[in-house]
């Protein structure tokens, strides 16, 4: 395992702790990281349960397999990419041996007919709410409890800023700032990420 470098990019890391011979704290990080964008894709490509739930499998099992040789490089293309093309090519053998075909996100899952190198709107949708997911996640951890709270009934439950100031004890231009202050960060983080990312 290469040690991480301080100016390196989180996943960037993660991965070089990934190559030659991981260790499980490095596998389980990833899985945590990407397997609710991979869940998520398998649902709304149309597969069944019991087929997103093998599909799951296969594809963190090829990763398993694969990582430990894999260097990224970012001159030869995005990460966001590769991890389409294991999904895809999994998803594409699952319904090669069901003998199914369907059109999804404008590709059709057949063999020779998608594109191996440009991944279709739902994974790209997906990979932006996964980075949406991560942020959030960031953003709880570094805001104070009450800042991040004004946070969530804006964003999630969507109140007012009287309903949020009334809630949390605080003024509306008080909501109107943290709200703004939270919304940047937020913002930040995610182009940071997707930078990081590819």
């Amino acid at each position: 395992m290469e040690p991480a470098r301080p100016d390196e990019p989180t996943r960037t890391a993660l991965l070089r702790r990934l190559h030659g011979d991981p260790d499980a704290e490095a596998w389980n990080e990833f899985c945590t990281r990407y397997s609710e964008l991979v869940t998520n894709y398998c649902r709304r490509t149309g597969l069944g349960a019991d087929d997103c739930q093998e599909l799951f499998q296969e594809v963190f099992f090829a990763l398993f397999q694969r990582l430990p040789r894999f260097r990224y490089d970012r001159s030869r293309g995005r990460f966001r990419a590769y991890l389409w093309r294991v999904v895809h090519n999994q998803a594409m053998a699952i319904r090669r041996r069901r003998g199914r075909r369907r059109e999804v996100g404008g590709t059709a899952w057949v063999e020779g007919q998608a594109s191996a190198d440009h991944p279709d709107a739902i994974w790209e949708e997906e990979w932006r709410k996964h980075h949406l997911r991560r942020a959030v996640e960031r953003l709880r951890r570094e805001l104070p409890s009450r800042h991040y709270e004004v946070f969530r009934l804006s964003a999630y439950e969507r109140l007012t800023a009287a309903e949020i100031a009334q809630r949390c004890g605080t003024s509306v231009q008080m909501v109107y700032k943290l709200r703004s202050q939270a919304m940047e960060r937020l913002r930040t983080l995610v182009r940071r990420q997707i930078e990081e990312e590819g």
